[in-house]
């Protein structure tokens, strides 16, 4: 299994999955066509179930999320909180926003109650 990247642009996110277990979303998430960006991410993540590693780590330092981007990060959400939950690897997220943002912050605590793994919320002064 390879790592996956995706260099960050002015409407899609700077991607980085690592076999490792090490998993990072930065930037923004406006993606004219979610589908064609986010499937790809579903595959290798499918992919890396098979292999996972102990711990995965997820951090996700993102200033904007439109509706499509949302539903996408849910599912790849569901998915790592399958394997957490079924013991195939312990989840870690940290999910930064910036302090004054309080739908970001918002979404964060969701994530909380939503999914069964640790979610550490950090919050950041100034911008991501």
């Amino acid at each position: 299994m390879k790592k996956y990247t995706i260099e960050k642009s002015n409407s899609s996110p700077y991607v980085s999955l690592d076999p490792s277990g090490e998993l990072l979303f930065e930037g923004v998430s406006l993606t004219e066509n979610s589908q064609a960006f986010f499937t790809p991410i579903l595959d290798w993540i499918e992919d890396y179930s098979k292999s996972v590693a102990d711990t995965t780590n997820l951090k996700l330092r993102l200033e904007y999320l439109d509706s499509g981007s949302l539903g996408y990060f849910n599912r790849i959400l569901e998915n790592l909180n399958e394997l957490h939950c079924g013991g195939s690897t312990k989840v870690n997220v940290k999910w930064f926003y910036e302090e004054d943002d309080i739908d970001m912050e918002d979404y964060g605590r969701d994530i909380v109650n939503m999914f069964n793994f640790d979610v550490e919320l950090i919050p950041v002064e100034g911008s991501l």
